[in-house]
């Protein structure tokens, strides 16, 4: 898949300096054909950046001007029914290969989906989302697949709880009149 191949890039390097990345990622763009002016090429390269390192999946750090692939994991996203993880970082042809064989191995317990990102930025690799009846299931995929699993609680619970609450910004400000 096209979407894919920019992860892949950067996955297949570990780690690549941001000149490499401009590059790949120039390439990519004319490849696919996505026809821009030179203004909205850099707004379309500084979202694909903003979205790779939201979604877990690069670092970036401007300072060294160098791009990090992050360690493919599975991590749960907030459910109301069964446990479902979501695969971020870095991932390979065959980490995917690994997932899916594991999967259909033990479909009476295990889905798998791949759900492509609508929308303009057509850079971004596709989600990919394991269902399973319980989480032994879902750390067992990661061990198969030979990949980190964080699964002790959804990563968005992680972050609401280290941010900061309302309050303590609120008792932070400083009012002058």
């Amino acid at each position: 898949m096209p979407s894919e191949l920019l992860l892949q890039t950067i996955s297949t390097r570990s780690r690549m300096g941001l000149d490499d990345f401009n590059a790949a990622f120039n390439i990519l763009v004319q490849q696919q054909e996505i026809s821009s002016g030179e203004e909205d090429l850099n707004f379309l390269r500084r979202k694909t950046i903003r979205f790779l390192d939201s979604l877990g999946h690069c670092e970036f750090d401007f300072e060294r001007r160098q791009v990090f692939a992050c360690p493919p994991v599975l991590v749960t996203l907030p459910t109301y029914g069964l446990p479902i993880a979501v695969l971020t970082g870095a991932r390979s042809k065959k980490i995917v290969q690994r997932i899916k064989d594991f999967v259909k191995s033990n479909r009476d317990s295990l889905s798998y989906r791949i759900e492509s990102h609508r929308s303009e930025y057509s850079l971004l690799p596709s989600a990919i989302y394991i269902e399973a009846v319980n989480f032994d299931y879902i750390s067992e995929v990661a061990q198969n697949a030979r990949i980190g699993h964080y699964l002790d609680q959804p990563a968005a619970w992680s972050l609401v709880n280290f941010s900061v609450g309302l309050e303590d910004i609120k008792n932070g400000l400083l009012f002058e009149p």
